[in-house]
């Protein structure tokens, strides 16, 4: 007999919590594998550590194996994030800059578009 941690685990699509023994120091929210009766699982941690006296007439016999450190993925998902927005804020600018340009070309080739692209431009405080 030795002593262990037991924390209740969480899957995704189930509210059922499962308890798991751990010697890892872990906390409410971690993101875990669990080696469960149908293989390997990723888990949250939704019940934190008590310790107990672990022997064999527990039913806690599965393990974590280890604590999943998510700190790098959160990061790139941000830069993706950041990315994806910066690109939709350059494409608005360069479809601005775009139409203004081609406003500009319409413009030296037909008089009543310069008188209207005039208006366009005071009208923009240009």
């Amino acid at each position: 007999m030795f002593k262990a941690k037991v924390v209740g685990v969480g899957f995704e699509g189930q509210a059922k919590i499962y308890h798991f023994k751990t010697d890892l120091e872990l906390k409410v929210g971690d993101v875990v594998v669990c080696d469960t009766s149908i293989g390997l699982n990723l888990g949250v941690v939704r019940v934190s550590e008590t310790d107990v006296k672990v022997s064999k007439d527990i039913d806690i016999t599965k393990w974590i194996v280890c604590k999943i450190d998510m700190t790098e993925h959160r990061v790139r998902l941000e830069k993706e994030a950041n990315l994806q927005a910066l690109v939709a804020k350059m494409e608005a600018r360069k479809k601005a800059i775009d139409d203004s340009s081609m406003y500009a070309i319409y413009a030296d080739k037909d008089p009543e578009m310069k008188t209207l692209f005039e208006e366009f431009k005071k009208l923009r405080g240009e």
